[in-house]
């Protein structure tokens, strides 16, 4: 994913971190970058499917949450879908910060913590999300990422909690990698790209040794439970309609089968 990133100055507080700065601007595509406290990252979602996280901390003053941070960017008839840890939430942008659930009810604030990640469907043209708040995850005294808990195995979507180009396993997850973790991330048509760890290697989808790497704004899902996503199934964005009707034909074919 592409991300052009800049950070509004603070009086008294300006950043040049040489090795940061260094590390932004080898990002490809001739990135807008500058080292501050407050500032934006522009992420752009292509059409079709998208892995993206919540880079940076829009606390005050809106709120982390899908309606303040994709409202008005996405197109309308784009679904955003926010994963469990065992099945998806999905939730239909209608344009002018109109948004409701699978089955057709207004949504209220959910949450999209900073590194928490979303799948986006976007159905028509590609359009940019403009993220605004302040960095979290960094330390910018010592110009160092700050160290990320390790959350007990499972299935995650995640990506940095600091918006540094070329963040790893560790770097999302709080430890190295271990035999049978494995990352997975969406080619544009939504088809998994799986790397896994093994023997002390990393294997990626296209029979390298690359190991994976997450970019600003980006997402992926990760596996620690050892099973390397098997049985695992990447998101199928349902049609508001579709599930409304079906809602109703089961709640239809319960009463019939009481009355009968």
């Amino acid at each position: 994913m592409k991300t052009n990133f800049s950070l509004h100055s603070r009086i008294g507080h300006v950043i040049c971190g040489i090795a940061v700065v260094a590390g932004l601007l080898a990002q490809a595509n001739a990135q807008v970058v500058s080292i501050n406290v407050v500032g934006y990252v522009n992420a752009p979602i292509p059409f079709g499917y998208s892995l993206v996280a919540n880079p940076l901390d829009n606390t005050l003053p809106q709120g982390n949450t899908i309606v303040n941070l994709f409202s008005g960017y996405l197109n309308p008839g784009s679904v955003v879908q926010k994963w469990n840890g065992s099945g998806y939430q999905s939730f239909f942008y209608h344009g002018l910060s109109q948004w409701t659930d699978q089955f057709n009810n207004p949504i209220g604030p959910v949450g999209l913590g900073v590194g928490e990640g979303a799948v986006v469907y976007n159905p028509s043209t590609p359009v940019i999300n403009t993220f605004v708040g302040q960095v979290q995850g960094y330390d910018f005294n010592t110009e160092m990422r700050l160290p990320v808990p390790t959350p007990p195995p499972g299935i995650y979507l995640r990506g940095s909690v600091a918006p540094i180009i070329g963040s790893g396993f560790q770097d999302i997850m709080g430890r190295a990698p271990i035999n049978g973790d494995a990352v997975l991330k969406l080619d544009t048509a939504g088809n998994p790209l799986i790397s896994y760890f093994s023997g002390g290697t990393w294997f990626d989808p296209f029979g390298g040794n690359a190991a994976p790497t997450v970019y600003v704004a980006e997402a992926a899902f990760f596996d620690t439970t050892g099973n390397q996503f098997a049985g695992f199934l990447p998101p199928v964005v349902p049609e508001p309609s579709t599930v409304s009707i079906f809602a109703v034909g089961l709640i239809a074919l319960f009463r019939f089968k009481r009355r009968a």
